[in-house]
């Protein structure tokens, strides 16, 4: 669990702030495909910083998961994770308590070197608060900006050997 005041204080504002470029609310775990694409949307727009928190609303309500089987449900969202996003993501899953009601934090960051992240085969792109689906020309262009070709070679002269 975190129990933190520091990550609870930080948790409060993130949840006021609303969802945005970089966090996205789940209110369950049942929403776990649309909270995948909405993390491989962050993880491919600017920053590549990703948070999605499970168990609030859209309207920043925290409604908690139930906590019957949340080591279950943790060891879940990270296979959930491992099968479904490529190229392999080292994701955080973690648990706070937070108004009465317990939450479970995915969170990730894009290392330089990947040029783009795929859900279950697809591209998505995170514009403000919604997530995208990327055309194949979108796709190239992000690969692009990250110096590596759409299969993912890095282009000659921009950090290859």
């Amino acid at each position: 669990m975190i129990d933190s005041p520091e990550t609870s204080e930080r948790l409060v504002a993130l949840i006021r702030g609303g969802e945005g470029q970089r966090v996205e609310f789940k209110r369950s775990l049942r929403q776990l495909r649309r909270a995948l694409e909405a993390l491989c949307g962050m993880l491919n727009a600017n920053g590549g910083e990703a948070l999605v928190v499970f168990g609030v609303g859209p309207d920043g309500q925290v409604v908690g998961i139930e906590p019957a089987n949340l080591e279950s449900a943790r060891r879940s969202l990270r296979r959930a994770v491992d099968n479904n996003i490529r190229p392999t993501l080292r994701a955080e899953v973690n648990l706070a308590d937070l108004d009465g009601g317990t939450l479970v934090v995915l969170s990730a960051t894009r290392p330089p070197d990947v040029p783009l992240y795929e859900c279950a085969g697809q591209a998505w792109i995170r514009v403000g608060s919604q997530t995208l689906r990327m055309n194949a020309f979108e796709r190239i262009a992000l690969a692009k900006r990250h110096g590596t070709t759409a299969s993912g070679d890095v282009e000659e002269g921009r950090g290859g050997p």
